[in-house]
């Protein structure tokens, strides 16, 4: 009870602090952004600090982590897929073939490399290690995302 109350304020609470950031005028928006995205970011430390148990499930944690993993990983593929047709419409080429097959080697390779060696036994040692692993995905999914992006490159097909 204590950590979903805790939760439900500290949304509701930077919920309205990002609400209210749109009343500020801009210059001074920009450092209020920062604290915002800080003030989400702490929100269910201070949550779970607040309780005297864990308050999640493991499997259920890192099951949804992965499944976000797959999102991801499969919104990249979508992007570059879509971006080399373009390009393949403009003539197929020995360097766009070799893009197109990193693209897919990059992506079997990371999906292999997340589901073989991530796991979430890290989250059941102590809450610190528990919110590194969670953290840490932001960098997971802005990798996958990143890798997407370039291989989606520039959609005007000029960069063959």
């Amino acid at each position: 009870r204590t950590f979903a109350l805790r939760y439900a304020r500290g949304i509701a609470g930077t919920t309205a602090l990002w609400l209210l950031l749109l009343l500020v005028p801009l210059p001074i928006r920009y450092v209020g952004y920062v604290v915002a995205i800080l003030l989400d970011l702490s929100v269910p430390r201070w949550a779970v600090a607040g309780g005297k148990t864990q308050a999640f499930h493991v499997a259920h944690i890192t099951e949804r982590y992965g499944l976000f993993t797959l999102i991801v990983l499969g919104e990249s593929l979508l992007a570059a897929t879509i971006a080399m047709k373009g390009s393949f419409e403009h003539g197929i080429t020995v360097p766009l073939l070799l893009i197109s097959a990193a693209v897919l080697v990059s992506a079997f390779a990371v999906w292999w490399m997340y589901f073989d060696f991530v796991d979430g036994r890290a989250l059941m040692s102590n809450n610190r290690v528990a919110f590194q692993w969670g953290y840490g995905h932001l960098l997971v999914f802005a990798s996958i995302g990143a890798m997407g992006g370039g291989a989606q490159g520039d959609e005007s097909g000029d960069d063959r």
